[in-house]
Order: C-alpha cells, then structure tokens, then sequence
C-alpha cells in the first residue's frame, strides 16, 4: 500500500510538472497577500489564519494517501522543534478523513498545528489555476511561505528532502532563522513501522 500511495504521489507532481504548476514563478499566489482561512485542527477546534501575526508562516499542503506528503511531515517536525519560535508552522491535510490524519499524526509523534481542510477549498486557494490551464489539477504536497507582512514570497510543489535547503530556501525569500543555541530534548517516536526513534 505504501508502494502504491508514493507511485501515486510521484504521478500527480509528473502530472502537476506537465501542466506548469511545479515552477515557482508559475503560482498566480506568489506577491499576493495569504490568503485567509477559518479551519478545524484535529481536535475539532477552529484555527482563523489571517496572515497579520508579524511572524514569518510556512504553510503546508498534504493528504493522507499521498507517500510522498507524509515521507516529509518528519523534517517538518524536526524544523518546528528547532526553529517554531521564529517562524510559524501551518501544516493543512485535505483527506482521507479527519480520523485517518489523526492516526497518522498521533502514530509518526507529530507536535505542529495539523488543520483539516475538507474539499480542499484552502488548498485550492493557494494553488489557484491559470487562465491557461485546461483542467484543474491540485498536486501534493506544496507549500508556501508567507513572510511577517503576510505576502507569499515562495510557493513549491514537492517534498522537502533536506533541512538545511528548506532553511536556505527561506534565507532567499527574505525570511531569516537563527539556530538555537541549545536544542530541546526529544521524545522517542513510533513510527509506522512500530520502530522507536529520536532522529
């Protein structure tokens, strides 16, 4: 099943890349203000992003079926613990189903805010099609940076494999993070394979 979930992963961004969606410079959203957004984290409390806090926001897009989305949610996890104090993580899963996000996150020890986004409404508003696009294709995962004026400077489509690029990524789109002096103490996780670790 896992084999098939990242297959299927890989086919959607071939497809995404194919119709122009994958290029940075190709998102309609990057220069635009973040768009707003009222959704139910897991617990089934409402969360309202209006993109004025003055912090510096990394939202990401995922799904439950999609091998690829969650290969990543670990390097999310290490950022969040090193660097959530200076720039805000937002992570947004549009399916299966709430239960099945919950699941996942409560087996891989996932501690950033998890939303719930149903039919992919916010999902849809931040990979909004182009005039030119002859169907409509949402690809999994992206993400996008939204800076402390809450303007989107970086959009992307695909995974996140190295923290030290993500970081660079953020230094190049203006948004600067500090290391910490003293990293705080990890807990074991379990991950889906019953293994426990703290790497």
């Amino acid at each position: 099943m896992a084999q098939v979930s990242l297959v299927f992963s890989l086919i959607t961004i071939v497809i995404a890349t194919q119709f122009g969606l994958a290029s940075m410079n190709d998102f309609p959203i990057v220069g635009a203000h973040a768009p707003e957004f009222a959704l139910p984290d897991l617990a089934g409390n409402e969360f309202v992003f209006d993109g004025n806090s003055g912090k510096p926001m990394i939202i990401n897009f995922w799904t439950t079926w999609c091998g690829v989305c969650v290969h990543e949610l670990p390097l999310f996890e290490e950022f969040y613990e090193r660097y959530g104090d200076q720039v805000g993580l937002l992570t947004v899963c549009s399916g299966t189903t709430p239960e099945e996000a919950r699941q996942l996150v409560e087996n891989d020890g996932l501690t950033f805010p998890v939303l719930y986004d149903d039919g992919r409404i916010v999902a849809g508003s931040y990979q909004p099609p182009r005039p030119r696009d002859k169907r409509r294709v949402i690809a999994f995962p992206f993400t996008v940076f939204v800076d402390g004026e809450g303007t989107v400077v970086y959009a992307k489509i695909g995974a996140f494999v190295d923290l030290d690029k993500l970081i660079g990524l953020l230094y190049d789109a203006g948004i600067e993070v500090i290391e910490p002096t003293s990293l705080p103490s990890r807990s074991p996780r379990v991950d889906r394979r019953g293994v426990q670790s703290t790497e």
